[in-house]
Parts: structure tokens; C-alpha cells; sequence
């Protein structure tokens, strides 16, 4: 391993292991973006099915309580035919990164990802009662990235776990939408973009001892012409 660069870039480790087979190449390959899919699906199944029960229940369009799906690509674009997923579906992609310098040896990405959570296509009727649904899924998004923890949620695990040091909402739109070749039929989501920030190791050979700082604070603000304490500070 001496002969290969090692580095770590939100929560993945560089070069990557062998892994079993059928191991997951979302989590291998991309841990922050699978921790950010199932904590926002568990926090959206939690506080929204119980609103849905009775929807549901009353024979509302075919979708359930729950989130039937999840993905981690742009499922809207992918899919030719309704009847290849089922309602409602969530999902959370990359869309691209815009590198910054932290320090002359740090650099630091911050992600842009495409989300939506999808319901299908509806009668007037239909929509009336339950397109209301996706500002609440909104609001719900929003408020789980500004907490990034849930002590329900694999036992209080935290997004900062799977390498995440912040995420927000930026955007939410509110439009029809349709699949494949089925121009007759208006679908409707909401879908928008978060900004993520992962934690990124700067290089070794950027990383410098320290070993001593001096700090010297004086504050002249109460007495204007009279020195305050001065204050000398070692670490």
C-alpha cells in the first residue's frame, strides 16, 4: 500500500477494498449520498403516513402510506413506463461539485444533488385531495437536513457518521411531469436540489505540527485612552 496514494474523501476510503460479492456499490462508493437517501425516507415515512392512512384508505389513487421506492439516480428521466416502479417514490442524486480551496493544501468539495419524491398520475379529484401532500414533504425534507439527526432513526445514528459535515434544502418546485412516451399523462412531484458538504483529509504533506501559539488581546473599548488587561494565551 506504501507505493499508492491513500486519502479520504466523505467517508470513503481511497483505493477502495475487494468487497463480497453483490455488496452495493451505493454504499461502497458513495456512503453519504445512501446515509442521505434512507434518513430523509425514514423521516418522511414518519411524519406523513399517518396523514395518508386515511387517504389511502378512502381509495385514493394507487399509492401507499409508505415510500414504495427509492433511488439514488434521477428515476424521473430513467423511466419509460409507469409500471416499471411503484408510488410514491423518493429519490436523492448527484448532480455535479464545485471544488474550492480551504487552505493552500485543502481543497474542499460542495455538491449540488437533485431530490424528488413522485406521485402518479391523478384525476382532477384525485390531485385536489392529494398534491397538498408535497409541501408537507417540503418542509419535512428542510427540517431533517437542519437537524441531520433523528434518535429514532438507527439509533440515534447521525449524517455526520457517513462523512456529511452539512446539508441543505436550496430549492423545491412544485410541477407535472411525465414519463416515457406517455404524453397524455401528467404525473407530479417536487423535486429540487441540496447542497452537501463532505469531509475531505487535506494531503499529508500539508498537514504541519503545532506545536505553540501566542495570542495577545488587549481591549480598549470601556476606557477609550486606558489599556485594559492584556491578555497572553500559550498552547
Amino acid at each position: 500500500m506504501a507505493e499508492r496514494e491513500e486519502f479520504d474523501v466523505g467517508g470513503v476510503h481511497f483505493p477502495l477494498e475487494d468487497q463480497a460479492t453483490g455488496t452495493s456499490l451505493l454504499a461502497v462508493c458513495d456512503p453519504a449520498l445512501s446515509a442521505l437517501i434512507a434518513f430523509l425516507a425514514f423521516r418522511i415515512n414518519a411524519h406523513l403516513a399517518a396523514a395518508l392512512t386515511g387517504a389511502v384508505a378512502a381509495g385514493n389513487p394507487p399509492i401507499g402510506m409508505n415510500i414504495r421506492k427509492t433511488f439514488s439516480i434521477d428515476a424521473i428521466t430513467l423511466i419509460a413506463k409507469a409500471e416499471q416502479t411503484s408510488f410514491p417514490f423518493f429519490f436523492v442524486a448527484r448532480k455535479r461539485v464545485r471544488f474550492n480551496d480551504r487552505t493552500a493544501n485543502w481543497r474542499q468539495g460542495t455538491g449540488v444533488l437533485t431530490w424528488g419524491y413522485v406521485l402518479p398520475a391523478m384525476t382532477l379529484e384525485q390531485a385536489e385531495k392529494f398534491l397538498h401532500v408535497l409541501q408537507a414533504v417540503t418542509s419535512i425534507v428542510e427540517h431533517s437536513l437542519y437537524l441531520g439527526f433523528d434518535p429514532n432513526y438507527n439509533g440515534g445514528e447521525r449524517m455526520l457518521d457517513s462523512g456529511i459535515v452539512s446539508a441543505r434544502l436550496t430549492d423545491a418546485r412544485f410541477e407535472p411531469y411525465r414519463i416515457g412516451d406517455l404524453t397524455d399523462t401528467h404525473f407530479h412531484a417536487v423535486v429540487g436540489e441540496i447542497e452537501l458538504v463532505e469531509q475531505v483529509m487535506p494531503t499529508e504533506a500539508g498537514m504541519q505540527t503545532l506545536t505553540k501559539t501566542s495570542v495577545k488581546v488587549t481591549d480598549e473599548s470601556t476606557q477609550p485612552g486606558n489599556p485594559a488587561d492584556v491578555i497572553n494565551a500559550e498552547v
